[in-house]
């Protein structure tokens, strides 16, 4: 067994945060995160360890456990609940804290700024607005009068980069505490092929109000909604249900390449052969999962690319009579609701591969998840918006494009 010396001077010691440990109600972001319900196993930071008070018990049991240090922190959103106003008696409350922490012969670490931010400093943009650089000096120069005869070592920012996580690029990223947003689109296809994007937003979630709201920007716009006859459709949560409301009449096709793909994980992989059957080499267990999957797949696709809907059903019946008796699962899964992927038949067989599938949408989409994994995450929501739009204007230079969607933020 190796052993390891630590260096001299190596502080053994105590770490707490204020926020986790103090309690109290306090004006900062984890507050309002518990009146939400968001924090998990609704802890509440208000009950807490109840430092703020018991201090010196605390204090004392790491003294009896020989600590060196103690790192705590400082509630920026007690000192100064409002912009410019400190709360002398909260840092009155602080220098008794580190008073004690002295006494006990343990070396006082401060940290200023432990994740938590006062509520006015949220309300005001955060860390995007430049202002806050100004307003943790004031506060860590204030904080550094208070204490600075007794504090041992300062801390300005604990965990200054915070976790990061690898990008699809390979870059590393920085994680934040975000909010989820979707970007709602809608690509228009003329009779004559052209198709382009007509319209965008951001929703909080993908369900029936968000497609509604969509349907309803897009009539406000000038949309006939007689003018639609069929939409596509990846299966979106909500989109249903707004469409009988706002599109009655449009005819809904499922996307044939989605359909093909939900049945994948419903594969058993029963009498897979020991051989492959094009050269008769033996095959190993996952080779032979390989091609089950990629042969079952290749001949769902070859459904769709019939010229007509009879016999793209004659396939349909030859597909499930083949695979049925060793993929039951896959086969009921991929057979249900199927009638709807045939909609697209109702058109002009030159529009058959732009309509029966997303993949033109996906397509774009791909595009805008590359470059919104390089940025991380956006501070708000235009600026998403306008890579959006950015990627957009660039597919459609690509393909000779004029027109493209337009709203009034752009």
């Amino acid at each position: 067994m190796s052993s390891h010396i630590f260096p001299k001077g190596f502080l053994w010691g105590s770490s707490t945060s204020a926020w986790q440990v103090e309690g109290g109600s306090i004006d900062n972001e984890y507050r309002i995160l518990h009146e939400q319900g968001l924090i998990a196993g609704g802890g509440d930071p208000g009950q807490s360890a109840g430092f703020w008070t018991r201090y010196e018990t605390d204090i004392g049991l790491m003294r009896q456990m020989h600590h060196g240090s103690f790192r705590m922190s400082v509630e920026w959103a007690r000192v100064e609940p409002e912009d410019g106003r400190f709360d002398d008696e909260a840092i009155r409350h602080y220098r008794r804290i580190v008073e004690a922490v002295t006494r006990a012969g343990i070396l006082p670490v401060v940290d200023l700024h432990h994740h938590s931010n006062p509520l006015w400093v949220c309300r005001d943009g955060g860390w995007m607005n430049p202002r806050v650089v100004q307003r943790l000096q004031r506060f860590g120069g204030r904080m550094a009068e208070a204490l600075g005869d007794l504090v041992g070592v300062w801390l300005t920012i604990n965990y200054p980069t915070g976790e990061t996580w690898t990008d699809r690029s390979g870059h590393e990223r920085q994680k934040v505490r975000g909010q989820k947003r979707v970007i709602l689109a809608v690509m228009g296809v003329w009779p004559d092929g052209q198709h382009h994007l007509i319209h965008y937003e951001v929703a909080e979630d993908e369900n029936a109000d968000a497609w509604s709201a969509v349907c309803q920007h897009l009539i406000a716009r000038g949309l006939d909604p007689k003018a639609v006859c069929m939409v596509v459709s990846d299966g979106t949560k909500g989109l249903l249900e707004a469409l009988d409301i706002h599109l009655p009449q449009a005819k809904l096709q499922r996307c044939t390449v989605h359909k093909v793909r939900g049945f994948e994980r419903y594969l058993k992989y029963q009498e897979l052969p020991n051989t492959a059957p094009e050269t008769g080499q033996a095959v190993t267990a996952e080779e032979a999962r390989q091609q089950r999957r990629h042969t079952m797949k290749t001949e769902a696709l070859e459904i769709f690319e019939a010229p007509s809907q009879a016999d793209a059903e004659r396939r349909l019946a030859d597909f499930v009579a083949k695979w049925q008796p060793i993929e039951p699962d896959a086969i009921h899964n991929f057979t249900w609701g199927i009638k709807r992927c045939f909609t697209f038949y109702l058109l002009h067989p030159a529009l058959h591969p732009l309509v029966r599938s997303t993949n033109a949408l996906e397509r774009f989409f791909r595009e805008f998840r590359t470059k919104a994994d390089e940025i991380g995450a956006f501070p708000n929501e235009d600026s998403g918006l306008t890579i959006f739009y950015l990627v957009m204007v660039r597919e459609h230079a690509k393909h000779d494009r004029v027109d493209f969607a337009k709203t009034e933020r752009h």
